[in-house]
């Protein structure tokens, strides 16, 4: 993997290219042409401006109204009609979105032009060196991971006086958490619960590179902020499910198109057994769906019940 840094005043952390290659799985074929550019704040809102996710406190409060006016013992029920689906996730987008939040990392397929306007002079590398990047760009078809260690560290202090084993967990998380966007390629234009859907499947993903109790401690903690969107917090809803499905295969049929149909089709009698999940959340009830609605029903519904876990 290649790591640069174009402008931001805190390095990568010593041996992280050795972290991701020992913990890369399927997405090692990422990391051999995807480089990291390592930004500071300023540069990295001129790339990512600062977006709006959800309040996960306001999509608890308004489901349970919603159980409450429809009398429902529970998400089993939930929702009994597609056009209920609709209505519910309008009311969502409406009420619950607004959690502004500035971005640590992102994944681009292109060059952001405000970054071509940038004095190489004033990078603090040096204009070769400034060079030496965008060539790594160009070379790399302009697929890049923009991550900024300024706000890594600001999370990392949020969880210890001693940050730097927050910071290189969360580093490695964001790098992780970014490639698997370069693996789906499923763009930036992408309608408000497909985003839902691939944030909380990316961050499942970054989250099981993970294995000892103090990095589980640390991304644990910071996928708990208050301040993230509930779409970034809601991995767990991923990490349940890949008890009984492994989360490769669910990644996949994402990136390939057709994990709603994919879900509906199956036959769920040993993931009704395996997994707690689909106890409580009753996910046979998709297959009510496939002749009455399709697939847009389905991922609306989809990503409801995402949102529930956050």
């Amino acid at each position: 993997m290649i790591i640069s840094n174009l402008n931001s005043s805190i390095p990568a952390p010593d041996g992280i290219d050795r972290k991701v290659t020992e913990r890369m799985s399927f997405l090692n074929t990422v990391a051999d042409h995807v480089p990291v550019i390592l930004v500071n704040e300023e540069t990295m809102d001129r790339i990512c401006p600062p977006g709006i996710g959800y309040d996960a406190h306001c999509v608890r409060e308004l489901l349970s109204q919603y159980y409450q006016e429809k009398k429902l013992a529970d998400a089993k029920d939930y929702p009994g009609k597609p056009e209920e689906t609709e209505r519910i996730w309008d009311r969502i987008v409406e009420k619950c979105r607004h959690v502004v939040f500035s971005a640590i990392g992102v994944y681009t397929e292109n060059i952001p032009p405000v970054l071509l306007g940038i004095d190489l002079k004033d990078t603090g590398i040096g204009k070769k060196n400034s060079e030496t990047i965008w060539e790594t760009i160009e070379n790399n078809s302009r697929k890049v991971v923009y991550l900024c260690p300024e706000r890594v560290m600001e999370e990392a202090l949020e969880i210890s006086k001693k940050p730097q084993n927050p910071f290189d967990d969360i580093f490695l998380y964001i790098i992780f958490h970014e490639y698997t966007h370069a693996f789906i390629t499923k763009g930036t234009n992408l309608k408000k619960y497909e985003s839902v859907i691939e944030e909380s499947l990316a961050a499942a993903v970054a989250y099981q590179r993970f294995s000892t109790s103090s990095e589980i401690y640390n991304i644990s903690r910071f996928l708990s902020n208050d301040k993230l969107p509930a779409e970034y917090r809601s991995f767990t809803f991923w990490t349940e499910i890949s008890r009984a499905l492994p989360l490769i295969a669910i990644v996949d049929k994402w990136k390939r198109g057709d994990l709603a149909f994919s879900v509906v089709g199956m036959d769920f009698d040993d993931f009704l057994i395996s997994s707690d999940l689909f106890l409580e959340y009753g996910f046979a009830h998709f297959r009510r769906f496939n002749d009455s609605k399709g697939e847009e029903s389905m991922l609306e519904n989809l990503a409801i019940r995402v949102l529930m876990h956050a």
